[in-house]
């Protein structure tokens, strides 16, 4: 009899082990899967805003000083004479002729926002799925877990929007309890002027 409950009790702990690992595997997987995706949009948002740049310095090569990270394409050179200002918050998305474009949300403080929980931050920053590419557009489109937002911001008070910005991706997504979070930054120089 005690033989068969040792046989037993060794058998549970077996099995309840096998479990856990399954399940801990389970989970480690779908959080990998999902700080990949994090990664991916984050660098694609870094890719948009290094494409504007790349594209209006064949837009403007005269004038590339003031024009080489202006958002509007219509808006270059001003008519003032004064350098562009970039700074705040941006969504970024990829068209289907392979352009970006970007468009303005605001200047708050990026690190305290909770772009999953904030209803308004939740409209503006949320990602769509269509065909398989993720956008800001949610006309006939899958809505997603996902939210990003870019900041731009001066480097430091010494250097010139003209000479380099520095550009963060924020990536948030739906996650239990509360939400995950990815952020990556890159400064961008103006280093064609």
């Amino acid at each position: 009899m005690i033989e068969v409950l040792v046989a037993l009790s060794a058998l549970v702990l077996v099995g309840t082990t096998a479990v856990t690992v399954i399940v801990s595997s389970y989970e480690n997987t779908a959080l990998s899967r999902e700080y990949l995706v994090a990664q991916n949009l984050a660098r694609e948002g870094l890719e948009g805003v290094t494409n504007i740049r790349d594209t209006n310095w064949l837009l403007y090569p005269a004038e590339m000083g003031q024009c080489w990270l202006v958002i509007d394409s219509g808006s270059c050179p001003p008519a003032d004479g004064k350098e562009p200002n970039n700074i705040g918050r941006y969504i970024v998305d990829r068209h289907d002729d392979g352009q970006y474009s970007m468009k303005y949300r605001g200047q708050d403080e990026h690190s305290v926002l909770d772009l999953v929980g904030d209803p308004a931050n939740s409209a503006s920053y949320r990602l769509w799925k269509y065909d398989g590419v993720y956008q800001h557009t949610s006309s006939s489109a899958e809505e997603t877990i996902w939210y990003r937002m870019i900041t731009l911001e001066e480097v430091d008070a010494d250097t010139s929007l003209s000479e380099q910005v520095k550009v963060t991706v924020l990536i948030q997504w739906d996650k239990e309890p509360g939400f995950g979070q990815y952020e990556i930054s890159t400064i961008l120089t103006n280093y064609a002027k």
